[in-house]
């Protein structure tokens, strides 16, 4: 504490606000120009087997391309795309997340991130040579995610280095400043996106890997990770790994085997097949099996499990919006950008002012512990994500949408304190596998959540307006429906918040 008293960050604390911030260029800049580039390549292949001369060059009429064959097929490419995206989290994000808590959460995060600089070459490469290589051959960029499991485990490992940085008291605080980064990012990325796609969508592009890259340059200049020193022991020391661990059982097992109250001079190694060794083995093993039998028999944390599971579809729907107003209002994908600036506003305004400000009164002032208060705001977040989707459904022109836009954003900060509350019953030992844990359901939600919608879209895409709004209508029920898992169990648990 300073001696305003004011919480002061650490360095490493300031590294995740960085990494943040470039995540959040990562994510949003390359929307709009990946939907481009991914259309000019359709509409180039399309064209050139039914009708050559409309081709100019590598050049074609933007109008030609509105199309709904090419609209439907622009819809499969980006709804698969993102479930092959999927599959290498739910294969590598425990993995990682568990390499992470033992070797280092920098280290593992250097690896994800490495994987996704990987992707995102092979996808430039597709892009780049549409008459040579189909647009879905995009889907084979996926294979490089195998590698540390992309920008959701990369996340999810930043969350728990700055989680490990700060206090249980002021961490929400220091999440909402972390999680404010990640929308200035935006803001300046999406801004950058909406000025340069119509020049050439690759510049943009390459500002996303640029920013990958001082990912590593940040992770390389971050503190080493202080709760993972102790850990790293060679796999030949594993019965001193056991003792440091095992210290107290230890000296309870020998007492139980030999009858003796206390042991004065408890031993300084251990045979691991004694029954010594044996016992505290099994009492190892035992505390692992109950800790996740706690976690699975916690009815607040699994409440929370839909919330992550249908956050994962907060950029979802506004990247549908994108090609939802593209074909309603005739607009272009660099002025459909500017919703993500909305968004970006929305958010910094919510997490770097408002909420900073206004919790810590509210908490004073009602005396509201801090993880009711957390509980609270997940439910809150999630009905504006509800209404806004309902709102965005159901706008009857073009004027309205912004409006929706901003209900519907001010709810994104329904994944921080959703993240926030099911850290009070994870350990800090356990909490980066945990986050990965968080993050291979974000991405089940991505993966079938997204293909889904993209699929739903694609097949209203040439029915009438009412109809294309069809994907905003189902996410308004799934956040509402989210929303309903914690406001009734947390009504059926009343004494949650006397419980630490």
């Amino acid at each position: 504490m300073s001696e305003n008293g004011h919480y002061m960050l650490s360095s490493t604390a300031y590294c995740c606000v960085a990494l943040h911030f470039l995540l959040g260029v990562v994510e949003n800049i390359p929307i709009a120009p990946l939907l481009v580039l991914y259309e000019r390549s359709i509409c180039l292949q399309y064209y050139l087997k039914h009708d050559p001369s409309a081709i100019h060059g590598t050049r074609i009429e933007h109008d030609l391309c509105k199309i709904s064959t090419i609209q439907k097929e622009l819809a499969v490419v980006k709804g698969w795309k993102s479930f092959f995206d999927t599959l290498p989290v739910l294969l590598i994000g425990i993995i990682i997340g568990r390499y992470g808590d033992r070797y280092g959460r920098k280290l593992a995060m250097t690896i994800s991130i490495s994987g996704v600089i990987a992707s995102f070459t092979v996808v430039a490469v597709v892009c780049a040579f549409p008459f040579h290589i189909p647009t879905r051959y995009v889907w084979l960029s996926s294979i490089c995610l195998l590698f540390g499991g992309g920008l959701y485990p990369a996340t999810s490992l930043m969350w728990a280095i700055a989680s490990q940085s700060v206090v249980e008291e002021h961490r929400s605080n220091v999440f909402y400043l972390v999680f404010s980064a990640f929308y200035v990012g935006e803001l300046i990325s999406s801004f950058i996106a909406s000025l340069t796609t119509d020049i050439s969508p690759w510049i943009p592009y390459a500002s996303a890997v640029i920013a990958l890259l001082l990912c590593l340059l940040v992770l390389t200049l971050m503190p080493t990770d202080s709760h993972v020193i102790a850990k790293r022991i060679p796999s030949q020391d594993i019965q001193s790994q056991l003792m440091e661990e095992s210290n107290a059982l230890l000296s309870e097992s020998v007492s139980n085997l030999s009858g003796r109250g206390h042991v004065e001079d408890p031993p300084t190694s251990m045979d691991m097949g004694s029954p010594v060794g044996i016992a505290v083995t099994d009492s190892i093993s035992s505390k692992k099996e109950t800790r996740l039998l706690n976690v699975l028999s916690n009815s607040s944390l699994l409440a929370i499990i839909p919330a992550f599971l249908v956050c994962a579809l907060r950029y979802t729907m506004l990247n549908i919006l994108m090609q939802y107003c593209y074909i309603r209002f005739d607009w272009k994908f660099s002025r459909t950008a500017l919703f993500f600036s909305e968004a970006a506003i929305v958010n910094i305004l919510l997490f770097s002012l408002i909420l900073p400000n206004a919790v810590p009164w509210i908490k004073k002032r009602y005396n509201i512990p801090a993880k009711v208060f957390d509980r609270l705001t997940a439910e809150i977040f999630l009905c504006l994500l509800s209404s806004g989707a309902f709102a965005l459904g159901i706008s009857p022109g073009w004027q309205f949408i912004p409006i929706a836009v901003l209900i519907y954003t001010s709810g994104f900060g329904s994944r921080v304190t959703s993240l926030s509350l099911a850290s009070y019953w994870i350990s800090e030992a356990s909490r980066a596998e945990f986050y990965a844990g968080i993050s291979v359901l974000e991405n089940i939600g991505h993966g079938v959540g997204d293909t889904m919608m993209q699929n739903i879209f694609a097949a209203v895409a040439d029915r009438t307006d009412r109809w294309l709004a069809t994907p905003f209508f189902l996410a308004a029920m799934l956040y509402a429906s989210s929303a309903a898992c914690i406001i009734v169990t947390s009504r059926q648990n009343k004494t949650d918040s006397h419980v630490d």
